[in-house]
């Protein structure tokens, strides 16, 4: 038995933070003890995120050094205030540091940038890269955090990256580091969905609501508002993870949060899905949505590249092109077939993507049996 220790920043509910979920379960159930040390569970709603692995966060009376910092990244009140940020940063990776130490893992992982330099002090060797690390670094989040991002990925570690645009951009930082793309994964219960082809289904549009400007939204609406302006024999569906104040012009069904098992049947009660991120280091939502059998409109970016292909599984256009999204979503609205046809190659495109053939590459890059 291996003691294996993942470091988190704080317990979220994104598509990562979620993969990371499955997988210290999944190591758990092979008989290692897995902790996850993270400073707080703040931003994560819902169930036990995991089943057998033990949770390590920081006394109560530290945690406002968290909310300081989370405020002076991204609120907007306090974002002439940002240069301060490097202040709580550099407390909470010393909490971090001694959590890490005091559980004593044998193996112990980051899982964002934020988190490296304290496991890289407390002897731990790798990071399971999932960052959309432009984001931080090209948008300069906060004064200081270039140099930041900079210093975590040139120490010394082990990276685990999930695709070839990953990797590529973890080349910038270090050209000494060992990298190794262990690719992604979607939950297993994707696979699990009734199939039932686009052409015999309600005629929903649906999408995820997400307030990073990343995620485009923005873009959504945008296309739906122009396809309003020539047509309504369609619906609207939006899962509202972030519970964004929405005030659209337009009619829609509102979701909320929902556990896999119900995003599943989200993604297989649509007619299409639209996705689209400026940028993803992957992007999980067009492989689900695939899995289950719909027909996705996404933008060109680079991580999606590792399993879409125009035409052929999705149908991809220009990042920001609301009047290309809009096309294609009357494009497939007036060709079924075609839809259909999209539906079976997406299908055949997320087996190769499965968590049995992912956990394999994971365990052999950090040692594991």
């Amino acid at each position: 038995m291996v003691n294996i220790t993942f470091v988190m920043y704080g317990l979220g509910g994104t598509g990562g933070d979620q993969e990371i979920y499955r997988i210290a379960n999944r190591l758990s159930e092979d008989g290692h003890e897995v902790n996850i040390v993270t400073l707080v569970g703040w931003g994560y709603s819902g169930y036990n995120p995991v089943k057998n692995a033990k949770i390590i966060t920081q006394p109560k009376i530290l945690r406002p050094i968290f909310s300081i910092q989370y405020l002076l990244e991204f609120n907007k009140k306090f974002h002439k205030f940002s240069f301060l940020t490097k202040i709580p940063y550099k407390i909470n990776l010393k909490i971090l540091e001694y959590l890490i130490k005091k559980n004593k893992g044998d193996i112990i992982i980051a899982t964002v940038w934020y988190t490296i330099p304290a496991v890289y002090k407390a002897g731990g060797k790798y990071c399971f890269c999932q960052d959309v690390i432009e984001s931080w670094y090209e948008e300069d989040q906060w004064k200081g955090v270039k140099n930041a991002i900079s210093k975590s990925f040139s120490l010394p570690m082990t990276m685990l990256s999930i695709s070839n645009y990953t990797t590529s951009y973890l080349r910038k930082f270090s050209n000494t580091n060992k990298i190794i793309n262990i690719g992604n994964f979607i939950a297993d219960d994707f696979f699990n969905c009734e199939y039932l082809p686009p052409s015999s289904r309600p005629r929903v549009i649906s999408t995820i609501a997400r307030h990073e400007a990343h995620k485009g939204f923005d873009v959504f609406v945008k296309a739906i508002e122009e396809v309003y302006s020539r047509r309504n024999d369609f619906s609207v569906k939006i899962l509202n993870k972030d519970d964004i104040k929405l005030n659209l012009n337009f009619p829609y069904k509102e979701v909320k949060r929902l556990r896999v098992d119900e995003l599943k049947n989200f993604y297989a009660s649509s007619y299409i899905i639209i996705y689209p991120s400026t940028r993803e280091s992957f992007g999980l939502v067009g492989l689900e949505a695939m899995a289950c059998g719909t027909p996705v409109i996404m933008t060109n970016t680079e991580g999606s590249k590792e399993y879409a292909v125009d035409g052929v599984n999705a149908i991809i256009v220009p990042i920001n092109d609301y009047k290309a999204i809009a096309k294609n979503i009357e494009f497939l609205l007036d060709n079924p077939p075609i839809a259909d046809k999209i539906s079976i190659n997406g299908l055949e495109t997320a087996k190769q993507f499965q968590f049995k053939d992912f956990m394999r590459r994971f365990k052999e890059a950090i040692g594991l049996k």
